[in-house]
């Protein structure tokens, strides 16, 4: 992480950006535009409710958010987006190296991570290590998370 700190308002408004999405885009459903801007701009802050459902449309915790972490969130991101272009690569040995990177689990904080990181973990199974039993294992994890988290 940089030395220089940010603000909530500089948080939230880097990751709109890395998702390529309008202040109206992201208020859409939840707020007005307006409200975006004025916490963007520092000038006030949003009841925890709207702040929760600003964090779920940028794929990010609250407490991510309010600790102003956007530079370990892009370095989650940037780092699925890498094993997802092995993936659709099918250059599956270097998925597997990816992957066994063991800081790659300290950066996962929402559920949807755990499942993708346990996906591709079954691939590099099926793949890479030819257990095709542990791929079935692995994905009968990632399918009780699923259903677990729907109930």
């Amino acid at each position: 992480m940089s030395n220089k700190q940010e603000s909530l308002g500089e948080t939230l408004k880097n990751l709109r950006k890395a998702h390529r999405m309008t202040q109206k885009m992201l208020a859409e459903g939840i707020c007005a535009q307006s409200l975006i801007s004025r916490v963007e701009n520092n000038e006030e802050l949003p009841n925890v409710v709207i702040l929760q459902q600003i964090c779920q449309r940028l794929d990010v915790t609250l407490d991510q958010l309010m600790q102003f972490e956007s530079e370990e969130i892009h370095g989650r991101n940037d780092r699925f987006n890498k094993i997802h272009h092995h993936f659709i690569q099918k250059n599956y040995l270097k998925l597997a190296q990816l992957l066994k990177d063991e800081s790659l689990l300290s950066t996962l904080y929402l559920e949807a991570d755990f499942q993708r990181y346990d996906y591709y973990l079954s691939i590099c199974a099926f793949h890479v290590d030819k257990k095709p039993i542990k791929a079935l294992e692995l994905l009968k994890k990632l399918s009780h998370r699923h259903i677990t988290e729907r109930v």
